[in-house]
């Protein structure tokens, strides 16, 4: 089969067109073949779909019900699982060996589930982006469980989602993430909740603690719940800041703070900083705890954003589309662009001497800490901090939510709200 039949049976199965999927079988397609472009079998996509007719179409013709997948090592029975799919795993159970068949009444007894959105693979939000019912999960003895109220659709996600970086750094993603789709479907980096029920050997939180943090590479906060370890990025909130103000925060205020403390800020005596892309979460943030600091700003931002960089008690401002900011007359001892748009060669004649360079357009990738949560939390309550807050979405806009940020034009955060 040719590498252009062989995605237009896939089509078949994402799209849930048994017929098309009929067609290819009585080509003589291998339903076991797994073509280095996808590294899946159409048993495991028709799973993730949950297309039961197509599952049970590719069964009766010899798909293999334990083929373990390329891409994730995982066997379709255990996707079926994790998914808590109870129909896809009765009809595995009919092809498997009875001592490889799965005991659904303890998957319907210990697999409650929960509301998640789910990414089928790379692309648009309107094609990848799924709210479904997945498995819901159970702490272990050193884990907390969070209802999540609030997380954010932040441009890291929308980079995941949609494979959206170029060449090295493509592939390195992939090798990270997955090739074909991310590995762990359920997206999202931040939360703030509740915690609903704690592991034998949690000292550090109780049931009722409202708490928020960052799951970095993990990833797993669009869904209701989520179990992590309690010493794991996480931390009481702010206690003056409602759940979608301390989700708005973290994304940006952690960033912020890792590359802030990279240019050695608070060694700093009122420091003059040039902040490029002041109105993003990671700009917002960073204009405020800069300030904390003692620095002195002057930010970069469009027209339509010069109005939050002023409300957040900033003056001095370049206008991107009015003027360059590589022609500023000023020299500054850091330049921290927060969005990635320039390079350390266009900006280096701006530097006093002594002066560093700091973009997360780069190859250095924040790293999040508790401390970064205790700094947040202490400048939230203090009010020197405040959330900036584009637009709230409900999970059931998921997609609106996402295609909003690929806009490129979100002012601070869009918050996603859970429950």
């Amino acid at each position: 089969m040719g590498h252009g039949d062989w995605k237009d049976m896939f089509k078949g199965v994402h799209e849930n067109d048994i017929e098309l999927v009929r067609y290819h079988i009585r080509m003589g397609v291998d339903l076991n073949y797994q073509h280095p472009e996808f590294l899946t079998s159409p048993l495991m996509e028709s799973i993730r779909g949950n297309h039961l007719e197509i599952m049970a179409l590719l069964l009766e013709n010899g798909a293999l019900p334990d083929l373990k997948e390329v891409d994730s090592n995982q066997e379709p029975s255990e996707l079926a699982k994790r998914l808590g799919n109870i129909e896809a795993i009765k009809l595995l159970n009919q092809y498997l060996p009875p001592d490889k068949r799965l005991d659904l009444s303890s998957v319907i007894l210990h697999k409650a589930t929960m509301k998640a959105v789910i990414c089928t693979k790379y692309g648009a939000p309107e094609e990848v982006l799924q709210l479904k019912q997945v498995a819901k999960p159970s702490p272990k003895e050193d884990e907390i469980l969070v209802k999540i109220v609030a997380t954010a659709v932040n441009s890291g996600d929308v980079r995941v989602r949609g494979l959206a970086v170029k060449g090295f750094m493509r592939i390195m993603m992939q090798l990270i993430m997955g090739f074909k789709r991310p590995r762990k479907p359920i997206l999202g980096t931040v939360f703030a909740g509740t915690v609903e029920q704690i592991g034998k050997q949690v000292k550090n939180f109780q049931v009722g603690d409202e708490v928020f943090g960052m799951t970095g590479f993990n990833f797993g906060t669009y869904a209701e719940y989520i179990a992590l370890n309690q010493n794991a990025n996480v931390s009481l909130k702010p206690q003056n800041a409602t759940f979608e103000e301390a989700a708005a925060i973290v994304f940006g205020g952690q960033t912020a703070i890792y590359f802030l403390e990279k240019t050695r800020i608070q060694q700093r005596k009122m420091p003059k900083i040039l902040l490029i892309g002041a109105t993003g979460a990671v700009g917002t943030a960073a204009l405020q705890i800069a300030r904390h600091f003692g620095a002195t700003i002057t930010a970069v931002c469009s027209s339509r954003g010069a109005s939050v960089v002023k409300r957040l008690g900033v003056d001095d401002i370049i206008l991107y589309d009015q003027t360059d900011f590589t022609q500023c007359s000023q020299k500054f001892d850091i330049i921290f662009d927060a969005v990635g748009v320039s390079t350390s060669k266009q900006c280096r004649h701006l530097l006093n001497t002594g002066g560093i360079y700091k973009t997360v357009g780069g190859l250095d990738y924040a790293s999040e800490t508790k401390a970064q949560l205790a700094l947040l939390k202490k400048l939230f309550e203090n009010g020197e901090l405040q959330a900036t807050i584009d637009q709230i979405f409900t999970m059931e806009k998921i997609v609106a939510a996402h295609q909003y940020v690929d806009r490129g034009r979100k002012k601070g955060n869009v918050v996603l709200k859970v429950a």
